[in-house]
């Protein structure tokens, strides 16, 4: 293998890579939601004022969410490319891969209100933001911009034809009854 073939096969892998993140990110809303909610936070950040080491942190708490959302997702479609009918190992395999991702969320909240836990610094950071016009702009936007995200999705920015919008109704919807 020469020295081109293996700078194609790297750049395949990376495309490969990126592709993957985008699929989850137009078709996960729960990703979405994780991606929406690490920019509030890291915009939030800059405002607050975090030391270096408390970046790294907080970019290891958003990362740790992200990845175990991606995993989620790849542990569904691998299980939903595996059988056609219900089966309980299935589904609490897939319950399982979804708790993982709460745990990593849940350790991400406490991750940030420890590094964000001063009461005053953080009373000062809020009223900073909604006195100043430079601050309360951008704030007001991203919420606005993070909920369309979050419910419409890359969607919003793309024009769909006719036939997508009819084999978009016809979804089938697949029914997941409880295990025990």
């Amino acid at each position: 293998m020469t020295n081109k073939d293996r700078l194609k096969s790297l750049v395949k892998s990376f495309r490969y890579a990126f592709r993957g993140l985008s699929y989850c990110i137009k078709t996960q809303r729960n990703m979405r939601i994780h991606l929406v909610a690490a920019a509030a936070v890291m915009l939030f950040s800059v405002i607050y004022g975090l030391t270096a080491i408390q970046y790294a942190i907080l970019f290891l708490g958003i990362c740790f969410v992200i990845v175990t959302e991606m995993l989620n997702t790849a542990v569904e479609f691998a299980i939903n490319i595996q059988t056609d009918s219900y089966d309980q190992r299935a589904g609490a395999a897939k319950d399982i891969a979804a708790g993982a991702v709460l745990v990593a969320t849940a350790a991400a909240v406490v991750t940030g209100l420890i590094l964000f836990g001063d009461i005053a610094k953080l009373r000062e950071t809020f009223y900073t933001i909604v006195s100043t016009v430079y601050y309360i702009i951008p704030a007001v936007l991203t919420v606005i911009f993070g909920l369309l995200f979050i419910f419409k999705g890359i969607s919003m920015f793309e024009r769909k034809s006719r036939s997508d919008k009819k084999v978009e109704k016809e979804k089938v919807k697949i029914y997941r009854p409880k295990y025990k």
